[in-house]
């Protein structure tokens, strides 16, 4: 029980029980002893409410700022992993710096994290950029909490996400896969093809090695990225070598000097920011495959610049020479050959199971969201089932009878697909049952990576 005793002359300590339940001796500004006796009274019955969840408390360090709080979860988590650099990036921008970095954690309520958020899309930011900044605060909560450096509640938790137009994945087309990989340098060509087979991440290729090349299973086991030993999913799997990439692979092979697979010029690693976007945009603009073209005054002191479809010559009117056209390409990075190979690969008819196996996706639910609108082929051969108009109708022929046209041996209501289970239609169960109408996870056909489409031949 709470209790109060004087230590020095005129010294008065508050004796009482925390929220642990060990003793706490706590000095005092009391002017008596019996006002002292209150001040414990109290603290023992804030510890007891805080014990029993009434009442939020601050942490080992008293609670401490937004700033505080960021700045220890990235020096704890982020540091060391592949994202550190973007993490940081978006942290300290957003969260060490303006007028939320001073909050205390104890006032920081579920309230002013979503006026904070909605500071943050007013200021211009996506809903993508909102809720990466709302995940990071989020996680720095639950960091503390599970440390128990933060004894209170999470105050992102009970927050919306913000919603968001979402762009689809950009992606090489196949009619443009050719002229551009013809485009690569010599001494890149295997890296970007090996990335089109295979829909390795940037570090994991800079990161292959020889030894990771498996020929008996024709397999690339995937280990590493960049510096560090494991990939960004931290796990250790092997995808199939496509028969196209096997003769490139051994070729790179061949030409390597070091362990690495695509070594730099030295034999050492590529360098992590190694321009890979712009050597595919350089092959995309030589290629021709261009929204249109940028010309450019290359006088020095001018900036006088034309917008154009063709790369015509065209004329500076001020200078009178001859303007550069920059072909324009689409804003597409390196990243976006994974997607070209997950794209591809689908629309080649490999079943969804094996391209989420093959791109290493956790759930198939992340490759269907990212590669769902490109299931074309699947659509298309389950509508063209259904017969909405007749055909003779579309033909321009006096169309049949109502009841001639539902008793037509060969076709298939679409009410049989719409409700298969009515009533009395046995015969339209059948019909859908044996219907080519297939789910997007059943193998349509044999396991493989796709028809001659995909060779770099074609």
């Amino acid at each position: 029980m709470a209790s109060a005793y004087e230590r020095r002359p005129g010294r008065y300590w508050a004796k009482w029980k925390d929220r642990d339940g060990k003793w706490r001796h706590t000095p005092t500004k009391a002017r008596t002893k019996g006002e002292a006796k209150r001040i414990a009274a109290e603290l023992e019955q804030r510890a007891w409410r805080q014990r029993m969840g009434l009442e939020q408390v601050g942490g080992a360090d008293g609670g401490g700022t937004v700033r505080e709080l960021m700045t220890w979860w990235m020096k704890t988590f982020s540091e060391g992993t592949t994202s550190h650099p973007k993490n940081a990036s978006t942290i300290k921008r957003h969260l060490l710096e303006g007028a939320i970095a001073e909050v205390r954690l104890a006032n920081l309520s579920k309230g002013r994290v979503e006026t904070f958020l909605d500071e943050k899309a007013k200021e211009g930011l996506s809903a993508q950029t909102v809720n990466h900044i709302r995940g990071f605060l989020s996680r720095g909560f639950s960091a503390a909490i599970a440390r128990e450096r933060w004894y209170g509640k999470n105050p992102v938790t009970g927050t919306k996400k913000r919603r968001g137009s979402k762009r689809l994945a950009d992606f090489l087309r196949f009619e443009e896969v050719g002229p551009v990989i013809a485009q690569i340098p010599p001494q890149h060509f295997h890296l970007f093809v090996t990335s089109l087979y295979t829909g390795l991440r940037k570090g994991e290729l800079r990161a292959l090695q020889k030894t990771d090349i498996d020929w008996s299973l024709k397999a690339i086991w995937v280990r590493r990225s960049g510096m560090r030993d494991t990939t960004k999913g931290g796990h250790e799997k092997p995808i199939p070598i496509h028969p196209d990439l096997e003769p490139v692979l051994r070729e790179a092979i061949t030409r390597s000097s070091s362990d690495l697979v695509f070594p730099a010029p030295g034999g050492g690693m590529l360098r992590d920011d190694f321009k890979f976007a712009e050597v595919l945009r350089h092959a995309m603009g030589r290629a021709g495959i261009v929204e249109g073209y940028l010309h450019v005054c290359r006088s020095k002191g001018c900036r006088y610049k034309e917008r154009a479809d063709d790369n015509a010559e065209r004329w500076c009117p001020e200078h009178r020479v001859r303007l550069w056209p920059k072909p324009v390409v689409r804003r597409i990075t390196f990243h976006h050959l994974r997607h070209t190979a997950g794209s591809l690969f689908l629309m080649s008819g490999v079943p969804l199971e094996v391209v989420q196996k093959m791109l290493r996706h956790t759930d198939p639910k992340i490759t269907a969201g990212v590669y769902g609108h490109l299931l074309m082929n699947y659509q298309r051969e389950a509508i063209a089932k259904a017969r909405l108009v007749p055909s003779e109708v579309l033909s321009g022929q006096p169309a049949k009878p109502h009841g001639a046209a539902l008793a037509a041996p060969d076709d298939v209501s679409l009410v049989t697909y719409l409700l298969p289970e009515s009533s009395g239609q046995e015969k339209g169960r059948n019909a859908r049952k044996e219907s080519p109408v297939i789910p997007a996870f059943q193998m349509e056909r044999e396991t493989g990576f796709g028809p001659a489409t995909l060779s770099l031949g074609s």
